[in-house]
């Protein structure tokens, strides 16, 4: 399924463009301001079809986290897969970007039919795959954090049973639009959240309030990393000009970039990832011998 939550109507046609990258049919919903209910089902309708398409008039509150998280709740379950977009303006930022950051995300997660194909495979052959979500905007980039949302998270988390620390950088879908597996946040779903929990006027507000509280908390530690491998040995080569010990790193000094790398990132040192890794030649090179006449 698709869910999406166009506040601003007038970008229908814009998302109609992205979901028709989907390589498959699906059933859209819709939340949408009262007065924009029939123009949307019109549009939506007669590209995917009027039963398959499903528009509801929501208030306008708590931005799209109230709708993602309160409206849409009952269909989650209906569904292995969902792509959850909204029509992301930033009206009230300092910096004006939200056109450009909207696009950003939308062409990373349903840029192209071979993107969406891709994604949706990856799911399928990757059972514990739970989010897949954009690289977040360059420009919101030194923003990322949990700016003032540190003590409403807090609270979401102690109803979720997760500890959290003001000095660890939370990794989350900045600007909230992803395909997830929706029994992977049936703990955020099962809180039974009501429209009552998000604030008023929360929409004129660019920080500190609970749907920016909640948007953090839709973030998943990084468990392990597969770079791969194929590390060389020493051996010398064969035409190769230099003795194989003066031209080929060892496998430490591998090892100090990778495991720098992860020290002087995001990760903290009881959080850090497992590593999986192929030696390559460097450790079965010397492990056999070819006998010839």
């Amino acid at each position: 399924a698709v869910v999406a939550h166009i506040y601003y109507d007038d970008l229908a046609n814009e998302f109609l463009s992205y979901f028709q990258n989907i390589p498959m049919s699906f059933d859209l919903y819709v939340s949408t301001r009262p007065e924009a209910v029939e123009k949307l089902n019109h549009l939506f309708s007669k590209s995917f079809g009027g039963e398959r398409v499903h528009i509801r008039a929501v208030a306008n509150i708590g931005r799209d986290m109230a709708p993602f998280v309160v409206e849409f709740k009952d269909i989650y379950h209906n569904y292995d897969l969902v792509c959850w977009v909204h029509s992301k303006k930033t009206p009230y930022s300092t910096f004006s970007l939200g056109d450009e950051w909207r696009k950003y995300l939308l062409d990373n997660i349903l840029g192209s039919t071979e993107m969406v194909d891709k994604i949706i495979n990856d799911f399928e052959t990757t059972p514990d795959l739970g989010l897949v979500f954009s690289d977040h905007f360059p420009p919101v980039i030194p923003s990322i954090g949990w700016g003032s949302n540190y003590e409403a998270a807090l609270k979401i988390c102690k109803r979720l049973g997760i500890h959290i620390t003001p000095d660890a950088t939370p990794e989350y879908p900045s600007g909230t639009m992803f395909w997830f597996r929706p029994k992977a946040l049936y703990p955020i779903f099962n809180l039974g959240l009501k429209l009552e929990d998000f604030e008023m006027g929360s929409e004129k507000m660019m920080d500190g309030t609970f749907a920016h509280a909640l948007e953090t908390e839709l973030n998943f530690r990084i468990e392990a990393i597969d770079i791969g491998g194929g590390f060389p040995s020493n051996s010398t080569l064969h035409e190769q000009y230099t003795p194989g010990e003066e031209s080929n790193p060892p496998v430490g000094t591998y090892a100090e970039a990778i495991t720098s790398g992860l020290l002087t990132g995001k990760f903290t040192p009881e959080h850090l990832p497992t590593l999986f890794l192929e030696p390559g030649r460097s450790l079965i090179d010397n492990a056999g011998y070819l006998v010839s006449s």
